[in-house]
């Protein structure tokens, strides 16, 4: 986890902490390669056709894609896990958490409006996915742009107060003190 420290605090609002062992490591290194190999094969996704390029077979079952596009992800072939979302898409227009996915990929890959526009959707779709709130107003954040972070953190307090939701209000809460304080 603590090679993916930056991600995990991104995506999920969260610290790693190292934490060393006293026995050496007794695990098998696969790869990165090795994720993205055990989701094709739960799957049952050939990894190649007989041409030599890339298939997916499609499936009806969203979480399919997004796990999928989850080891991508995080193997950080970021460009396979785009066309994988942009596959998605086609079929599951009203996920909204496969677009709260789309837009991590987006945002990783610098492109920031289409990112955006990924979680305003998953917003629009389903706003109790708040992941796509969090994912918004941290991006704004990367980009030094405060003032519009500062709105959506607004927002997502706004929200959990609205359903009473006081302890979750919290984090959201301190993250919009924090921006603000970076305004002026």
């Amino acid at each position: 986890a603590k090679t993916e420290e930056e991600e995990f605090r991104d995506i999920y609002n969260m610290y790693v902490i190292q934490i060393p062992t006293n026995r050496p490591v007794a695990r098998k290194d696969y790869g990165e390669n090795y994720l993205i190999l055990l989701i094709h094969s739960v799957y049952d996704v050939p990894g190649k056709a007989k041409d030599g390029s890339e298939m997916f077979d499609a499936s009806d079952n969203v979480y399919d894609y997004i796990n999928l596009l989850a080891a991508y992800f995080f193997a950080g072939n970021n460009e396979k896990a785009l066309g994988i979302f942009t596959e998605a898409e086609k079929k599951f227009e009203n996920s909204s958490i496969l677009y709260i996915f789309g837009g991590d990929v987006y945002k990783r890959l610098k492109m920031y409006d289409e990112a955006m526009a990924c979680w305003d959707k998953s917003i629009s779709i389903d706003v109790s996915f708040t992941a796509a709130f969090w994912s918004k107003a941290d991006c704004f954040e990367e980009m030094g742009e405060y003032k519009k972070a500062c709105t959506v953190w607004e927002e997502l307090v706004k929200w959990y107060e609205e359903k009473g939701y006081e302890i979750e209000a919290e984090a959201p809460r301190r993250r919009l003190e924090e921006c603000q304080k970076k305004t002026g």
